[in-house]
């Protein structure tokens, strides 16, 4: 067999290097910050021994949310929570810190506690600092111990002892119970009592009773919130909930500030630590110079990143996320 011509001339081609697809933006940047908070933590450790981080340690991880939501009357509002949890290995393997914007009594638990379905009505969110330990007490981390301060002028300090008790009554019901008894510049003595309790009526809803109060000897009156929600589980990595609220201040001239009902629709969206979520609701709305309550519509939009400073294999991200809120 003759080979053409051509063919012998045409020299053989040299492999092309291919440079690495680069990150995609959202990567980057959830990358970027877990490594900030993670060295962070790092670099206080460091202080306290030798840096014993290895590949098989959690490090730090949290979560970063943006909540932008329109509420007749009180017009458009931003909230942004973040919340990151940092392990100081070298002081004491029971010991964390930790770093958040949102709430200020759900950051003071250092959990997430009593989770909103529709924004607070304050819509101020704050900056706290703070430590986190959990003694040996017992076999169960029911119990925790925290200190800290709000990062605004005067400075908040604060202390604070939590207990929480779940119990099973069977394989499809359960109360789960948490009280915070806690200390604040501003407030004096006070307690945070949170009470569920859960119903899973088929393989894909579940029927919740929430309440939460807060007391403290500044104020002398009660803050509430309480709702009654169904979680529906639409496969594919998405959800939906449907709750009534109510929720109000006894101390307020209006003691009921509103009540109503919200449908919330999330889904997990490009990547396993990445949701969107869709908020829409009415409510009784009333402020204390109103003479009576106005409807109120309520619409938003959130998005909620979890990040970790090691790299999670898929579903390792469920160790992270509060399910009682995750749906």
């Amino acid at each position: 067999m003759t080979l053409l011509p051509f063919a012998a001339a045409q020299p053989e081609s040299e492999p092309t290097a291919t440079e690495p697809d680069k990150p995609a933006l959202i990567d980057r940047l959830q990358k970027r910050v877990a490594n900030t908070v993670d060295g962070s933590a790092r670099w206080v450790d460091q202080f306290f021994g030798d840096n014993r981080y290895g590949p098989s340690e959690t490090g730090a991880y949290g979560r970063l949310s943006v909540l932008p939501h329109w509420y007749e009357y009180r017009g458009v509002e931003w909230e942004t929570r973040f919340r990151a949890y940092l392990p100081l290995e070298n002081i004491n393997h029971r010991l964390h810190a930790m770093i958040g914007r949102g709430d200020e009594d759900e950051l003071i638990n250092h959990d997430h506690g009593f989770e909103e379905l529709v924004p607070s009505e304050t819509g101020e969110d704050e900056w706290l600092v703070g430590l986190g330990y959990r003694p040996p007490w017992g076999e169960s981390d029911r119990w925790s111990l925290g200190a800290g301060v709000q990062l605004e002028w005067p400075l908040d300090p604060y202390l604070r002892l939590s207990y929480r008790y779940l119990h099973h009554f069977n394989d499809n019901n359960l109360v789960r119970f948490r009280q915070t008894i806690f200390w604040r510049n501003s407030e004096k003595f006070g307690g945070n009592t949170s009470i569920d309790l859960e119903r899973r009526i088929s393989q894909d809803n579940l029927v919740r009773l929430s309440n939460w109060f807060k007391v403290s000897d500044d104020t002398e009156r009660v803050r509430y919130n309480a709702r009654l929600s169904l979680y529906r589980n639409l496969q594919d990595d998405r959800g939906a909930v449907l709750a009534l609220g109510i929720r109000g201040d006894t101390g307020d001239v209006v003691q009921v500030r509103d009540y109503g009902v919200y449908a919330v629709y999330r889904q997990k969206m490009w990547r396993e630590w990445f949701y969107g979520q869709v908020l829409t609701g009415v409510a009784m709305y009333r402020e204390d110079s109103w003479p009576e309550r106005e409807l109120a519509l309520i619409f938003g939009i959130g998005f909620e990143m979890f990040f970790s400073a090691n790299d999670f294999q898929e579903g390792d991200w469920l160790d992270l996320r509060d399910v009682r809120s995750r749906w």
